[in-house]
């Protein structure tokens, strides 16, 4: 799922295509909804991570951005993204998914898709098995 993830976030400003929608999204603009079976938006964030969300600090980050990016415009366009990169950016995104509050508020294709990430999760484990036991197995 990070691999998804990762590729939704570079996609976004290279092909201009609509970012993941917060959860302040009125619209869902998206083609693409990412969730995990968690119960709130921190436990989705440490399952898919494996680590607690660290956004960019700016007292780290701001002062080489101004002195040692000598492209203006290049400059200018990462000091507007370092501010909005910090740790509050986790508070945007909730891909927290759990089945039966979707089912409450009517979500049915977002319990479709689950029920289609849970399957190919199940698959993904056979065939990581039946490498291992290729792998292992001498032929003659």
């Amino acid at each position: 799922m990070l691999t998804v993830f990762t590729d939704c976030t570079e996609r976004s400003p290279t092909f201009r295509l609509h970012p993941l929608d917060t959860v302040k999204s009125l619209e869902e603009k998206c083609w693409l909804k990412i969730t995990t079976p968690a119960e709130d938006s921190e436990s989705a964030w440490q399952k898919l991570l494996q680590r607690k969300f660290h956004g960019l600090s700016t007292s780290i980050y701001q002062r080489p951005f101004e002195t040692e990016v000598e492209d203006a415009p290049l400059r200018s366009a990462a000091l507007r993204s370092l501010q909005q990169a910090g740790n509050e950016q986790a508070h945007l995104y909730d891909f927290s998914f759990r089945p039966k509050t979707e089912l409450d508020k009517g979500n049915h294709g977002d319990i479709l898709w689950y029920q289609l990430y849970s399957f190919l999760t199940y698959v993904k484990s056979k065939v990581v098995m039946l490498n291992c036991i290729f792998s292992s197995a001498q032929f003659f």
